[in-house]
């Protein structure tokens, strides 16, 4: 499943999610 979140400006924070999974995951 694909979840996004939009901040204040408007902008998708999925890829910023994905790359935090990528960090943790990679521990």
């Amino acid at each position: 499943a694909t979840m996004f979140f939009l901040d204040p400006s408007g902008n998708a924070l999925e890829f910023k999610a994905f790359a935090d999974f990528s960090l943790i995951f990679a521990k």
